[in-house]
């Protein structure tokens, strides 16, 4: 909204040009009555900039891609404005589904293509392609000098068609996504896109093996974004050779690597770390989907000084060990001193996300860990190792919200007050306790325990205590009593509200 606001400002300050003229003089001054015909063409052009601007602010779903074709419609004296201006009002031919390509391509100049089946960007969807776009598509793709962006759920037919066609480099590409659940794995050939796509700005391959990708990355040090997700066994990379690539992209902003199922790098081949870590100096968000040794192999061969966003998902382990993570961590300065922390119970998993203040107005800093198990004990135990383990990231936090709104029923005898006390001693520097949900009895009864043996003492800093929508009134007399002897009293207070109604991390 932010950039609509500011774009209807500059509308404003547009409109006294018009009437005025602009500094400098640079638009046309306008006297009289203004109307749509006797408008300039530099102030035209502006009109339509803004326009477009408009739209594109909003999202980039294909439906608001900027209908600067209905402009061109509109007179002989509009259609040469704009394509006299194609750069200036990015012009494109969108590829879209049911769009007859082979169509366009004639009637309309030569302009740079986008083959688009993206249903909504921010949730991911892509449309299905229909045979009767596969052709469209392959039409499409036989201009390579104007294709710039493409965003694909393909089969692994599809994907042969593509190939084929897509054997040299296409200069123009800046986006290309490719995603498939097909059962047999697609796999893009060594030839694709010639190995070299050096004006690539925006990769992501979800479900697709491409063995010479780090061939291909190699050539694409303009790289911004690389998503590489539900990667099959086919398409395994070793962490040496992942840092290898990401050697080469000094530019990247935005890396993800997930695999599909368990896949653990082979010890056999496995180098020890070098003594000099790579630097990734634009690196702001990193994501991780696997194993906890391929992440370890990974992160000892890499800093990222301005990482702020770390999100980890480990597939259920009976042990973790993580020295390498907590180090890697601990040198990223904005990953540091984190002051909030959410614990999420999930059914198929425990959730826990760790939040900073932002420091700077518009960064938002944090951690999240994911474990993937469904059986609530190992969910515990699981986690129980990860905050022993990295006690100095977890030790500072200061609000601490305990959520299981969403867990399964009839869980909580499975867990006893000693499981769930270790669970909580990390966080020592905890003011301020939120439980939610069915676990509320759980957590006063260990704190019930706890306050019987000082040896178990557990939040020795919390001042308040506050049960949100409890299934009944929970009792911790005794753990407000043994607080108020040791002249550590601690308020507590019970609500009816959702706590997602009142909580939010800043």
């Amino acid at each position: 909204m932010g950039d609509l606001y500011h774009n209807s400002e500059r509308r404003e300050q547009q409109i006294k040009r018009l009437q005025h003229g602009g500094p400098g003089g640079r638009l046309t001054p306008v006297r009289g009555p203004i109307t749509i015909d006797t408008l300039p063409d530099d102030v035209l052009l502006e009109i339509f900039v803004f326009y477009r601007l408009d739209l594109t602010t909003v999202t980039t779903h294909w439906d608001l891609h900027w209908k600067w074709h209905r402009l061109a419609h509109v007179c002989h004296k509009w259609r040469q404005l704009i394509f006299a201006s194609p750069r200036r009002l990015n012009l494109q031919l969108i590829c879209k589904p049911g769009t007859p390509v082979r169509r366009n391509l004639d009637c309309w100049p030569a302009l740079p293509v986008v083959i688009d089946f993206r249903g909504s960007p921010s949730s991911g969807f892509l449309y299905k392609v229909l045979g009767s776009d596969e052709d469209n598509i392959v039409a499409a793709l036989e201009h390579p000098g104007r294709v710039c962006g493409i965003y694909l759920d393909v089969t692994s037919s599809l994907l042969r068609k593509m190939d084929a066609v897509m054997q040299g480099p296409f200069m123009a590409l800046t986006s290309l996504l490719l995603s498939s659940k097909d059962r047999i794995v697609p796999v893009l050939s060594d030839e694709f896109l010639g190995g070299f796509a050096p004006g690539l700005l925006h990769l992501s391959l979800k479900g697709i093996s491409f063995p010479a990708l780090p061939k291909l990355l190699l050539s694409t040090s303009a790289l911004s974004s690389l998503r590489l997700e539900s990667i099959p066994i086919t398409g395994y990379i070793s962490p040496e050779v992942t840092v290898a690539c990401l050697s080469a992209l000094p530019n990247l902003k935005t890396f993800s690597i997930k695999f599909l199922s368990l896949t653990l790098p082979d010890r056999r081949s496995r180098r020890p770390p070098p003594q000099t870590r790579v630097v990734l100096p634009a690196l702001t968000e990193f994501s991780f989907h696997g194993l906890s040794q391929y992440l370890e192999d990974l992160v000892v061969r890499i800093d990222a000084p301005l990482l702020c966003q770390l999100k980890i998902t480990f597939f259920h382990q009976l042990v973790f060990n993580i020295p390498q993570i907590t180090q890697f961590v601990n040198r990223t300065d904005r990953l540091r001193s984190l002051s909030r922390a959410h614990i999420k119970f999930w059914p198929c998993g425990l959730g826990v996300s760790t939040f900073i203040r932002s420091m700077d107005k518009g960064i938002n800093r944090w951690i999240s860990w994911l474990i993937l198990c469904s059986p609530i004990d190992w969910q515990v135990s699981s986690m129980t190792q990860i905050f022993q383990q990295s006690l100095p990231l977890h030790s500072n936090i200061e609000e601490l919200v305990i959520d299981t709104t969403s867990a399964p029923q009839g869980w909580q005898d499975d867990i006893g007050a000693i499981e769930w006390l270790d669970l909580f001693h990390p966080f020592s520097a905890v003011e301020r306790l939120h439980v939610a949900g069915e676990l509320g009895t759980q957590v006063a009864r260990s704190l019930e325990e706890g306050s019987r043996d000082p040896t178990m003492e557990t939040f020795p800093k919390l001042r308040t205590l506050t049960f949100w929508s409890p299934p009944k009134l929970t009792s911790v007399e005794q753990f407000i009593t043994a607080r108020e002897l040791s002249g550590n009293p601690v308020i507590v207070s019970y609500s009816s509200k959702s706590w997602t109604q009142w909580f939010k991390f800043d």
